[in-house]
């Protein structure tokens, strides 16, 4: 099974470098590509939609602001 030309186990490898490797055990809030740090969409740095979807996911399930 592959999704954009990576396997399973590629893309997993990642998550799973971030959640078992003590290089990164004290970094939090930082977008990973490919086991680097990498800066995220441009629109991730805008305050109104950050809210907006913070609303709509705690909306969604049902989290009280």
């Amino acid at each position: 099974f592959s999704i954009s030309g990576a396997s399973v186990k590629q893309g997993a490898e990642t998550s799973v470098y971030l959640a078992s490797s003590s290089e990164v055990e004290n970094i939090t809030g930082k977008y990973f590509v490919n086991k680097k740090e990498t800066p995220s969409s441009g629109l991730t740095y805008n305050k109104a939609i950050r809210e907006q979807m913070w609303k709509t996911s705690a909306k969604l399930t049902g989290v009280d602001l």
